[in-house]
């Protein structure tokens, strides 16, 4: 079964807090964790089945979704993460296997995400808690920093712009 809808970003923009708003409702389903099959090299590997196989306890319900916020962010600098291997162009393969799928994008003030992320990474021990934001963002570990698009996952337009291009915006 496919999905019908994708919440696709912003990472630390309250996306979880809108799965369970969304969960709430007797007709809608998501599964319970992040899929990140288009965005990870070794779940894209698992095929288009599988990723599908993930929405079939929904059948029969009008809403079926995921949430992967790191979908919105379409280049990023291929690196291995504790989910595997980054792909880059993640609007196109979700526009080829899924061209009528409905997207939501949550946005958040980007500064306020930046340092969110930063965050995170730090109590994920991604980053080191001796590591302060300038010097992920400016600094010494700035390829750190671009590495996990502190900054460039927060250019929104440049993000939806490609989405923009590829899927119908009327509805």
């Amino acid at each position: 079964m496919k999905p019908n809808f994708i919440i696709a970003g912003a990472p630390k923009s309250a996306t979880s807090w809108l799965v369970n708003a969304l969960k709430r409702h007797p007709d809608t389903y998501l599964p319970r964790s992040e899929l990140h099959f288009f965005n990870i090299k070794e779940n894209f590997a698992r095929g288009f089945d599988w990723y599908c196989r993930k929405f079939d306890p929904g059948r029969g319900r009008r809403a079926i979704g995921e949430k992967t916020p790191n979908y919105m962010w379409i280049t990023p600098a291929p690196h291995e993460s504790r989910f595997g291997t980054h792909l880059p162009n993640i609007h196109k393969a979700i526009h080829r296997l899924l061209p009528d799928v409905k997207l939501i994008f949550v946005l958040r003030d980007p500064v306020d995400r930046l340092v969110s992320a930063f965050n995170h990474y730090r109590r994920s021990g991604q980053f080191s808690p001796y590591w302060d934001l300038e010097d992920v963002v400016f600094g010494r570990k700035a390829h750190l920093g671009e590495k996990y698009g502190l900054i460039d996952m927060g250019l929104y337009a440049k993000h939806l712009e490609a989405y923009y291009q590829l899927f119908d915006q009327s509805v």
